[in-house]
């Protein structure tokens, strides 16, 4: 093997991956990454006052910057990047499985808020797997269990990506729901969708997020969880950022 053959594997073949798991309990479990080389029921939108500051009606500027700093840097378990990591290119999902019809209404009621958001790269449905860099899955749980190796037969979801270790662009990812779960299933789908788009981690301290470690039964995700999306994808911040630079960066798009 040539020495620039070498080098083109080690920029190019090596993945990193991150999962997440919900388990139903009062626990969600963890979120993994390892490494790669390819370089309320209804929304609140946080508003956008007139000097272009991210601001919602429940939290805090600052609060908004300690909830994104801790979402969306580390892992549950494995390896991670500790840089801003999100997509660059158009999503293009799919749905496969056993899903029910709200379950894809849910989808892509997610899609189309997302698609609003300034800087999000686009989302879009495709029937053909193959054309997808983004799969969501509603499986049976024995079925996570097989496909994702940090799953447990507590988990009601995971979700995981791929991303370059050159530039921290996501560039592919799956999520499972186990699709006989019932209290948290709509929090669960959430959840796995959001995660999969660069906010990897849990936490215990919003338990109207759909984030919260513990037990979720809210439908959707939060003002406060919209807000970190908007942060995470605004063209302020720049995809690989180290946490120090994007907290440095977001605190301006804030309105304090």
């Amino acid at each position: 093997m040539t020495r620039l053959f070498k080098l083109f594997v080690i920029c190019v073949a090596v993945c990193l991956l991150l999962c997440s798991c919900n388990t139903g309990v009062n626990d969600k479990g963890p979120t993994h990454s390892s490494p790669s080389t390819e370089d309320s029921t209804e929304y609140t939108d946080p508003a956008a006052p007139a000097d272009g500051g991210i601001s919602i009606r429940s939290a805090t500027a600052g609060e908004i910057l300690d909830y994104f700093s801790e979402i969306a840097f580390g892992s549950e378990f494995g390896t991670s990047s500790g840089r801003l990591c999100r997509w660059k290119d158009t999503i293009v999902y799919c749905i496969s499985g056993s899903p029910k019809e709200k379950d894809i209404a849910l989808v892509r009621e997610l899609v189309v808020k997302l698609n609003t958001i300034p800087g999000f790269p686009g989302m879009a449905e495709t029937e053909d797997a193959e054309d997808a860099n983004f799969e969501i899955m509603f499986i049976p749980r024995s079925e996570i269990i097989e496909k994702f190796s940090n799953a447990t037969d507590a988990c009601v979801g995971m979700s995981e990506y791929n991303w370059s270790i050159n530039t921290c662009e996501i560039i592919s990812a799956r999520a499972a729901i186990d699709c006989d779960e019932v209290t948290e299933r709509n929090s669960t789908i959430c959840e796995e969708v959001l995660q999969a788009l660069g906010l990897a981690k849990d936490s215990y301290e919003h338990i109207d997020s759909v984030f919260y470690q513990g037990k979720c039964v809210y439908n959707r995700p939060s003002e406060l969880d919209w807000a970190l999306v908007q942060v995470l994808y605004h063209p302020t911040l720049r995809t690989g950022m180290s946490k120090y630079e994007a907290i440095s960066a977001a605190s301006g798009i804030l309105a304090w």
